[in-house]
This record gives C-alpha cells, sequence and structure tokens, in this order.
C-alpha cells in the first residue's frame, strides 16, 4: 500500500503507483492531451483527490511564480449559468479591469454541492479568486472553506460571510434595505397581501431580500400578509407554472415581489393569464433593474444593482490586494436604486 507522504510533498509517482497506472498517463490526464476509458479517467481522478496533489501542486505553482491570472468562481446548479444576467454583468465588470491591467479571466463553473478543489483547478492555477455561489449557510461555509485552501486572496461577490478568514475581501450589497424599499413603495399603494416569488436553489442575495422584505412589514404598524412561492427553477416556465399552481388554491395577492426581474415577470405573465393585470389588478415589483426589465409589459418597477460596477470592484480589491501585499479595504457596500415603473 501506498504511504501517503505529508501535504506539499506528493509526486505524480505516487498518483501513478495510487493509480495503478503509468507516470505518463497520470500526466496526459492532468493536461488533457489524450482521451482515456472512463475507468482509467476515474481511478486517476480519484488517486489525485485522495493524496491531494493537484492542491500541493497549485501552492508550489503559486509560491514560484506569478500566473497573470484570476479565477472567477461560480458554484451554480443552474447550466446556463453565464445566461444569468446578474452573473454576467459581474463577469463583464471583471473583463474589463482585469483586462485593463494586463490579467487573464479564467472562469470556473461547480455544479455540485461539494466544491473539489483538484477538479475545478485541474490544470490551471491562479493568482487570486472571485467566489459567488448558491446554497444554505452550511453549504457556504463549508465553500468558502474549501476553496481558501488554495491559499489565494479571495473576493466573495454579494456574500456577507467571511469567518475567520484572513486574506479575504467582501463586496456586498444592502438586500435588506432594498427589501425594505420595495415594502414601503407596496405599503403606499395600499398594498397588505404579498407573494414573495424565489426558487429551490438558495442565493444569499435573494433569501437577504426575503428577510428584508419580512422585517419590514413586521416593522410597519399594518396588518400583511406573506407568502413564499420557490419554483423549480428560475426558468420562464417554471416560475409561471409555480406562480400559477399556486393561485389555483389561493386568494390574489395585492402584490407579487420577485426575487429578481426575471422571477417578477414570469409571475406577472402567470397571474394576466389569470386575467389580473398589474397595476389596475395586482401591483408586481423585481430586484436587480437589468434588461430584463426594460422589456416587461407593463414596465417593471424594481430595484437596481449595478452588477458591473460590483464586478469591478471585486477587480479591483484583488488587483490591489497582489500588488500591495493586503486588501485595501474588507468589505464595500454598495446601495440600491428603487426604480418605478408602470407596474405599480
Amino acid at each position: 500500500m501506498t504511504k501517503k507522504r505529508k501535504s506539499g510533498s506528493v509526486l505524480l509517482t505516487d498518483v501513478a503507483e495510487r493509480a495503478g497506472v503509468s507516470i505518463s498517463t497520470v500526466s496526459n490526464v492532468l493536461n488533457g492531451r489524450k482521451r482515456f476509458s472512463s475507468k482509467t479517467q476515474t481511478k486517476v481522478e480519484k488517486a489525485i483527490a485522495d493524496l491531494n496533489y493537484m492542491t500541493d501542486k497549485a501552492a508550489s505553482s503559486l509560491r514560484s511564480a506569478k500566473q497573470w491570472t484570476i479565477s472567477f468562481l461560480i458554484r451554480d446548479t443552474a447550466s446556463e449559468f453565464l445566461s444569468d444576467a446578474v452573473t454576467a454583468g459581474i463577469t463583464a465588470g471583471l473583463s474589463e479591469v482585469l483586462n485593463e491591467h494586463g490579467y487573464d479571466l479564467q472562469i470556473k463553473l461547480c455544479a455540485d454541492k461539494v466544491v473539489n478543489i483538484n477538479e475545478v483547478f485541474r490544470r490551471r492555477s491562479t493568482d487570486a479568486l472571485i467566489v459567488t455561489s448558491s446554497g444554505t449557510p452550511t453549504e457556504l461555509k463549508q465553500v468558502f472553506k474549501t476553496v481558501s485552501q488554495l491559499g489565494v486572496p479571495m473576493v466573495l461577490v454579494k456574500h456577507k460571510y467571511s469567518d475567520a478568514f484572513e486574506d479575504l475581501a467582501i463586496v456586498d450589497q444592502k438586500d435588506d434595505e432594498a427589501g425594505r424599499m420595495i415594502v414601503e413603495h407596496l405599503i403606499a399603494r395600499n398594498a397588505r397581501r404579498f407573494w414573495f416569488i424565489s426558487n429551490k436553489t438558495r442565493w444569499h442575495t435573494i433569501e437577504s431580500r426575503f428577510a428584508g422584505v419580512k422585517k419590514a412589514l413586521s416593522s410597519l404598524a399594518v396588518d400583511s400578509e406573506m407568502h413564499l412561492i420557490r419554483s423549480e427553477t428560475e426558468r420562464f416556465k417554471d416560475t409561471r407554472d409555480a406562480v400559477a399552481a399556486f393561485a389555483e388554491t389561493n386568494d390574489p395577492p395585492d402584490a407579487i415581489i420577485g426575487g429578481n426581474d426575471s422571477l417578477a415577470i414570469a409571475a406577472m405573465h402567470a397571474m394576466r393569464e389569470r386575467g389580473l393585470n398589474p397595476p389596475t389588478d395586482i401591483l408586481v415589483a423585481g430586484f436587480n433593474g437589468l434588461d430584463a426589465a426594460s422589456y416587461a409589459y407593463p414596465s417593471l418597477t424594481t430595484v437596481v444593482s449595478p452588477v458591473k460596477e460590483i464586478g469591478r470592484e471585486a477587480g479591483l480589491l484583488a488587483l490591489k490586494r497582489l500588488e500591495n501585499g493586503e486588501f485595501p479595504i474588507r468589505k464595500t457596500v454598495f446601495p440600491y436604486i428603487l426604480r418605478l415603473g408602470e407596474s405599480t
């Protein structure tokens, strides 16, 4: 049986011996130069994970040479993750600022609940990490703990969680405050019964908005009622169908709040199909203020999120950390702006 060497001393020969293959096979799997049977591929990848080989190698590479690469790690179960307007906007801001400073942007997607660093960063190392992730608080804690093992500076985007990580900065927004903005506007329009539309994938941003909505309702001196509807995904059909199904057995609300604009627009379609048209019969509002809100009819009331600026700020923080050895600030919080549309 192969003895596991202490961290930092695992060699290709150790991986080859553990997997029962040649050194050249391990090398080719790592570099993607050849195709192998799924059985061989699985054996090599398991040996890499068991011996923690890639994490050690990445750390060694980071100590010895600058990569001129910053990675954006997106943990999202949706295969069409880059079609998400928020992710795309953050990516655009990141790409823009890194290009200005001569760095490459490496985009990494993890669709699994457990992040495998050896798998995600199999072929390239990175100078710093920008991270955004879905998940419950427990899952997020594990994600951030795992990616911190790479030993590089990390910027969390649209998250408040930091735990005890030292080499970390956060770029976030006042999502609870945004929830209050929406509620105060809708209450002023005489709304008292609310539906909040989310999906089954937990995103810190949407969960914080919902928490802000509930807190605002409880603090205002009005009788109110709130129902949470979780769609299977954020796709238009899934969301419309979830809202329609809920409407079959419940009285219509005075107002619907979408966790983002896409969810709000799908809900608006579902209610219009039932003969309820905003703003006369029902009020509808969302969050983000991206292009989707402009395509809605009537135009959607929304809270605007400067996602491209958030991406730029995350990139600038990472660059300053790499240049000066420490983050200039540990937390940046962007405000929201309420933009009124015809839907309320």
